[in-house]
């Protein structure tokens, strides 16, 4: 987790240039923020604060005749190691406060390192992992070794995953930088050069941007501008990306009161432009010129696999699910559960994985495609919503989801698409392999109408309010779902404990009586999807029955009719009726959102930034 950017250039005013960097980053935690610069006087200056960027950004305004500077790089903070306070605040300084750090990632051998500096005289401020870099750093120059050479050997000691900034009152005119498992750009303006954790950060003056891949160090200079080198020393080639081969970065509530709501309320559009240009409705047909020329191979594998972890592993399983339905060999992987021993040589050397992440940056995955690289022949694929970010970089093909860029930390549009582009991949490959798809003039009039249907969903925003307002003072939660409704259910529950902090669970309707049903009680709210096109509707209906024979209540969400529900249910949300059922979950999907949005907002949670959470999962 955690933001870093920096920016060296022509003109003084550095700080303020981090600060709005950390701001567009803020996404990626928000514990506490800082930042270093080098002043006129070649002095290294500090500035800590515990909370918001905002707050920061006060101090900074409050000290600007003091802040003249040229070069600076900052860090917002999602907490790992220590507690959230100004000690654990990045930057990190050495013993002498002439080199300062930032870092994103999770040091795994920082105590063993730790003890060795302070065993040499070093001493420690902080319970950062962090703090051992700027001391590596003063060690080795105190070895006699110029600051570049300092700089490699002090990364070559790290274990774990890092993308590292420093600046030194040692060294006045460049940042060096460094990645391993962690992301980092580069982006290249006329007179300046920034970094940052996530390139749509960049200034609009950033032309031309540099992805760092693992194991690349780098200075940046205005004088030589980027030069990138490995551990050992040796230059690096590297590509230049136009920066207009990027999302549009989307910083603006637009009147909304959170960037959840409107990042709800946006799903009707980014329906729109996931599938255009990929679904030709007049020949009711899929066309996703990313798997091209993949074709064959994804026609010949045996299996087809979706990896993810969270509201990814869902949306991944609901593919797998209507995979099955359409005839082929799918399966699902929870990229937070898997190592070396889950690997089936069988199964994934037969395989076209699609790996899926809003971020393309999330750890788990990202190892997860690590393992599978080095163990199997499976083709890998990436089903991810940012252009160029590590996941994108390092498959072969895929498709992008096109939601656009996604402040709030609960997904909501990215997992919409995510299910969406899931499915039409999943039509795709059955067309390859010559499966014939019952209903397909319905299925493609349904996938045209679909993001009609969701604004209908969303125009039920008030109603679900209501019902937020009479379940208020619920403290436990269980999401319930049968085949097409239980990956919803799973996110539904995922949404609520996410943002409002109620206990939540989720699980199969029909596992009810292999023990879920010994916790019903009238303290124990069931939110129950169900939809009229299951095959066991009429499961679903009985296990209902068998919830409030016990005193328990429920609530059903869905597209059935009321009349076919037991009239002891406490309330229903009823969604629009399609005739497809693979399009219902992303229905149904919108709905449970909205629940654990009204319920958060009534309970006046922090919505946009859940404590404890961040947006991108780029540490183990």
């Amino acid at each position: 987790m955690c933001g870093i950017y920096g920016y060296i250039g022509t003109d003084a005013d550095a700080a303020s240039v981090v600060v709005s960097g950390l701001q567009k980053l803020e996404y990626r935690g928000y514990d506490s923020a800082g930042l270093a610069i080098i002043d006129a006087n070649h002095n290294l200056k500090i500035l800590k604060q515990v909370g918001y960027v905002s707050e920061l950004n006060r101090l900074v305004f409050k000290k600007s005749k003091e802040l003249i500077a040229k070069v600076g790089i900052g860090h917002t903070r999602w907490a790992t190691h220590g507690r959230v306070n100004k000690a654990n605040t990045h930057p990190h300084i050495d013993c002498h406060k002439q080199i300062a750090v930032v870092h994103n990632g999770v040091i795994e051998n920082y105590r063993q390192l730790q003890r060795q500096l302070i065993e040499k005289g070093h001493r420690f401020t902080s319970q950062t992992d962090t703090e051992v870099i700027p001391h590596l750093i003063e060690e080795f120059l105190a070895e006699g070794l110029k600051f570049r050479q300092a700089f490699n050997q002090a990364l070559s000691r790290l274990v774990g995953a890092w993308a590292v900034a420093v600046i030194s009152e040692l060294d006045l005119d460049t940042i060096w930088i460094g990645r391993h498992s962690s992301p980092l750009a580069v982006g290249i303006g006329d007179s300046q050069l920034y970094l940052s954790s996530d390139a749509r950060a960049f200034d609009h003056q950033v032309g031309n941007i540099v992805f760092l891949e693992d194991g690349h160090l780098g200075s940046l200079s205005v004088r030589r501008g980027l030069k990138l080198f490995n551990l050992k020393g040796k230059p690096i080639n590297y590509t230049l990306i136009n920066k207009n081969g990027l999302d549009k970065i989307e910083m603006d509530k637009n009147g909304y009161d959170h960037f959840m709501l409107k990042e709800i309320c946006q799903q009707p559009q980014v329906c729109r432009q996931s599938y255009q240009g990929r679904i030709d409705f007049k020949e009711k047909k899929v066309v996703l010129g990313g798997l091209f020329n993949y074709n064959s191979q994804i026609k010949q594998s045996r299996f087809i696999g979706f990896v993810g972890c969270g509201s990814s592993y869902h949306a991944g399983l609901l593919a797998e699910i209507i995979g099955r339905e359409l005839g082929l060999s799918t399966f699902s992987l929870d990229s937070s559960n898997f190592g070396r021993a889950d690997v089936d040589k069988y199964v994934l050397n037969n395989s076209s994985l699609f790996y899926l992440s809003q971020s393309g940056e999330t750890s788990d995955t990202l190892n997860a495609l690590k393992i599978i690289k080095l163990e199997t022949q499976a083709l890998n694929l990436g089903i991810v919503n940012v252009v160029g970010s590590s996941l994108a970089r390092q498959v072969k093909a895929g498709v992008y989801t096109r939601a656009g860029i996604e402040v709030g930390v609960a997904a909501t549009k990215s997992f919409l698409t995510q299910v969406l582009i899931g499915l039409i991949t999943a039509i795709y490959i059955a067309d390859l392999k010559g499966m014939k798809i019952k209903s397909r003039q319905r299925l493609f009039q349904d996938l045209k109408q679909l993001p009609n249907n969701i604004e209908k969903v969303v125009g039920l925003s008030k109603e679900i309010k209501q019902l937020a307002k009479r379940i208020l003072s619920v403290d436990k939660f269980m999401f319930l779902g049968r085949r097409l409704a239980y990956p919803i259910a799973l996110e539904g529950s995922l949404k609520l404990k996410e943002i409002s902090y109620k206990f939540s669970y989720g699980d199969k309707l029909g596992s009810l009586k292999h023990g879920p049903l010994a916790i019903i009680d009238k303290d124990n709210l069931v939110i129950a999807i169900v939809f009229k096109h299951d095959t066991d509707l009429s499961k679903n209906i009985s296990n209902i029955h068998e919830i409030t024979a016990r005193k328990g209540r429920v609530i059903v969400m869905g597209d059935v009719n009321q009349s076919s529900l037991p009239r002891s249910i406490e309330d229903f949300i009823k969604l629009p009726s399609l005739s497809t059922a693979w399009l219902t979950p992303m229905v149904a999907a919108v709905g449970v959102q909205l629940l654990a949005y009204y319920l958060a907002l009534l309970l006046g949670k922090e919505i946009d930034r859940p404590r404890y959470l961040a947006k991108s999962v780029t540490v183990n």
